[in-house]
């Protein structure tokens, strides 16, 4: 009753959500219809060419694209927490070999910072440019 003043275009586009993301369908379509000539089994290559439905294409890939940068950032944070401690740990390790091998403590603190200016002076190189060029 109610899906005869709803536009194909529409329907196709909630149905497409509906498959692909049932979330964002469940606020923003009007619930599923029973209308035969509408079937949910379609491509997103059959639905992408029809009425502006390129434009629900291009918001399910951005929300696919934000789901995988998350999932990333789930696995990414931690293990870099953890990287951050092992270095730390191996540092450690390293000045007290060093130390107990007879190294002067002021020549220990040398290398270390030039150590870490090496590292670090290629990496603020790149990223000024960038902050520059912005």
């Amino acid at each position: 009753p109610l899906t005869s003043c709803i536009p194909p275009s529409y329907r196709r586009a909630c149905s497409f959500l509906a498959i692909y993301l049932p979330r964002l369908a469940s606020r923003h379509c009007i619930p599923p219809c029973s209308c035969p000539r509408e079937s949910s089994s379609r491509s997103r290559r059959d639905m992408a060419g029809r009425d502006g439905d390129v434009a629900v294409m291009a918001v399910a890939e951005d929300e696919a694209r934000r789901r995988r940068r998350r999932q990333a950032e789930r696995v990414a944070l931690p293990a870099g927490m953890v990287l951050v401690q092992v270095l730390t740990v191996v540092t450690m390790l390293l000045s007290k070999v060093a130390l107990n091998s007879g190294m002067h403590p002021l020549v220990l603190l040398v290398y270390r910072n030039l150590v870490g200016a090496a590292f670090v002076a290629p990496l603020a190189v790149v990223f000024e440019r960038y902050a520059r060029n912005a």
